[in-house]
């Protein structure tokens, strides 16, 4: 074995003391004793932790085969406070295949002070005392065959190799890590795909129809792109009013160098890849499901099927859900049924295998009142590796390349598929992501498959943990704010109706009320009930233009007559309403509802019948209605002073003269 180390100042010095001590390449070695395996732990160290830092940067190359060299990287960091004075690095391998993913686990999460497989050469000294707070970084060569590892079909897999530091014999410090070794092209293998969201964050109603993008947003879209820009077998599950924003945004008029860098890396990455809508703005399912709000949902799957995608120029399918929930109860899953999703996405622990020591196909079945839905079962293991490697990188992807050749090897006769989804809030470490996906496109043991392919596959028939029936989050929109929301929009849509076009009167409006909805304000629910509010007002300042007004009092000096009515239309377009008069006594009967329409900005009277039965003051209520009854103005009091007998005595008065 060669060993190299990098520290600063002294790095030069430290390798020309390694290599006049004649340590280029060591010899071969056998297995060690049991005893020699891991050496006793120092005595003042604290429980569960040592003094050294170990960090396994890079294993190269990542799938091993009888003829390459293991190049093992670490870095080396004294956190205690004693030097150590002749420290030492050991690279340690467990030569036993690892065949299941819980024995994965094992290893990973094994203390500093746990076994770590057998040495493959000799410690190999730094060469000075490591200092409380040096760091060295170390490079480790070693033949593959001197690891001594199974040959043929039988021996492929994963092996825990581990870096190991000591001093005067005694551990200071490990880190493990995994390396694949592939003495063979026979190899089974195991179908992956990857579905990443392209979401907004939370959405300012008072902005909406196309609020404009953020830059956090702008952001973390570019990364998404960067990690998947060019891997086209990764799915994209996008929100139709996010691409208008990014459009909008990335106008000649308006556009910045971010925006329009993004916008043309999505429209160049869309070509050729599986991409899904969903509805717009993103709404909390479950939230609409809890409160009942099925029109809510149909309205925004409304949006997404009629809204135009120029970012990506390709039409996309809409029969996939994803609700915010990871694990969605079977409420959420019937409301998207209803709204036409054939396949939904759950997340980590949602629809686990019962009583299996192996890994299925990531496909399932549930049963709703809507119908039957394919449910893809996201792999929490694979998936976290994936948006949570952790500061270690390197690990993160010899973890993901092991558990995928345990899984080829499991059941070889009976390959199975897997998924991995992302959640809406990854910000993707991008050069740990990329270095993902490239590992596994580039595994002799992994297919990368698409989405659809997955959703086609057979459901395995497993038994499964089920889904619940109704689990409602404490952070979803609550249903007094979404049935208030309703109420708003159902008024506006009544108001519409006095118009020739309610579509032009009401355009941009269900964006408005869908903005509180998204499931990104989960993160944020003081935000979203102010949000709810602002909404409210929004839709009631759509809703006015149509008015009455108002007069002087009024005299009345004869039994029968019409009642004038003032009426003002600020609208663009003609209004047509119905003029109820509401008095508060019999004093003066009104002679039934009178339709007026009111020309676009402008004012007239109306004049509506009446009769009068007595005299006195009498107070009258003016209302404006739609069509269908409904008041959308008023009531707007009036006094009317009756003096019916006047007309008797003013007869008689001219007839004597």
């Amino acid at each position: 074995m060669s060993a190299l180390l990098r520290r600063t100042p002294h790095a030069g010095r430290l390798l020309r003391g390694l290599l006049a001590a004649g340590i280029l390449l060591a010899p071969v070695v056998g297995v060690q004793p049991a005893a020699a395996a891991a050496p006793s732990p120092s005595p003042s160290a604290s429980p569960g932790q040592l003094p050294v830092r170990v960090t396994v940067t890079d294993v190269a190359p990542r799938v091993i085969r009888p003829n390459d060299t293991l190049v093992v990287r670490a870095t080396v960091r004294n956190t205690g406070d004693r030097e150590l004075v002749d420290p030492r690095v050991t690279l340690r391998v467990q030569r036993l295949l690892i065949s299941t993913r819980s024995a994965l686990g094992q290893w990973a999460d094994a203390g500093p002070r746990a076994a770590a497989g057998t040495p493959v050469q000799p410690s190999v000294a730094l060469g000075e005392p490591l200092a409380p707070g040096a760091q060295a970084d170390v490079v480790l060569q070693v033949p593959a065959s001197t690891l001594a590892l199974a040959k043929g079909a039988a021996g492929w897999g994963p092996r825990g190799i581990a870096v190991e530091v000591t001093d005067a014999g005694v551990r200071r410090g490990l880190d493990r890590t995994f390396a694949v070794w592939l003495p063979t092209d026979q190899v089974s293998s195991v179908k992956v795909s990857v579905a990443v969201p392209l979401t907004a964050d939370p959405v300012d109603p008072k902005a909406s129809p196309t609020p404009p993008t953020s830059a956090t947003e702008i952001a973390r879209l570019s990364e998404i792109l960067k990690v998947t820009q060019d891997h086209p077998e990764v799915a994209w599950a996008v929100d139709p009013a996010l691409l208008a924003a990014l459009a909008a945004d990335a106008a000649p008029s308006n556009a910045g160098t971010d925006v329009r860098v993004l916008t043309i890396g999505l429209a160049a990455a869309a070509t050729g890849r599986d991409i899904f809508t969903l509805p717009s703005l993103d709404p909390d399912l479950a939230a609409l499901a809890h409160a009942d709000a099925s029109d809510m949902a149909a309205v925004a799957a409304k949006l997404a099927a009629s809204a135009p995608l120029p970012v990506l120029g390709t039409p996309p399918r809409t029969d996939l859900a994803w609700p915010t929930d990871p694990v969605p109860d079977q409420a959420t899953v019937a409301l998207a049924a209803q709204l036409g999703a054939k396949t939904v996405i759950v997340g980590d622990g949602g629809l686990a295998p019962v009583y299996l020591n192996h890994t299925v196909t990531g496909r399932a079945t549930v049963a709703t009142s809507a119908g039957n839905v394919a449910a893809l079962v996201a792999d929490p293991t694979m998936t976290n590796l994936l948006t949570h490697p952790g500061p270690n990188g390197s690990a993160a992807t010899q973890r993901l390349l092991a558990e995928t050749a345990v899984v080829a090897r499991e059941r070889p006769d009976d390959p199975s598929a897997v998924l991995l989804a992302p959640g809406r809030d990854w910000r993707p470490d991008v050069t740990v992501a990329r270095t993902e996906l490239a590992a596994l496109a580039g595994a002799p043991w992994v297919t990368m498959s698409s989405l659809p392919t997955l959703m086609g596959t057979a459901d395995p028939g497993v038994e499964r943990t089920p889904l619940p029936a109704r689990a409602a989050s404490d952070r979803e929109v609550p249903a007094a704010e979404i049935a208030t929301l309703r109420a708003a929009r159902a008024k506006l849509a009544i108001f519409a109706t006095l118009v020739p076009d309610p579509g032009a009167l009401v355009a941009g409006t269900d964006a408005v009320a869908l903005a509180p909805l998204s499931g990104a304000w989960r993160a944020n629910p003081h935000g979203r009930t102010i949000a709810v509010r602002d909404a409210v007002a929004k839709l009631a300042e759509r809703g006015t233009g149509v008015s009455v007004v108002s007069g002087s009092a009024l005299n009345v000096i004869s039994k029968s007559g019409t009642f004038p009515v003032g009426l003002r239309n600020d609208l663009d377009q003609d209004a047509t309403v119905k003029v109820a008069l509401v008095p508060e006594n019999r004093l003066l009967v009104v002679a039934g509802i009178q339709t007026v329409t009111v020309p676009a900005k402008s004012e007239l009277q109306a004049r509506i019948p009446f009769h009068a039965v007595g005299s006195g003051d009498v107070q009258v209520e003016v209302r404006l209605l739609a069509p269908d009854g409904t008041v959308i103005y008023g009531p707007t009091p009036s006094a009317v002073r009756v003096r019916a007998d006047w007309e008797n005595v003013g007869t008689g008065v001219i007839a004597g003269l």
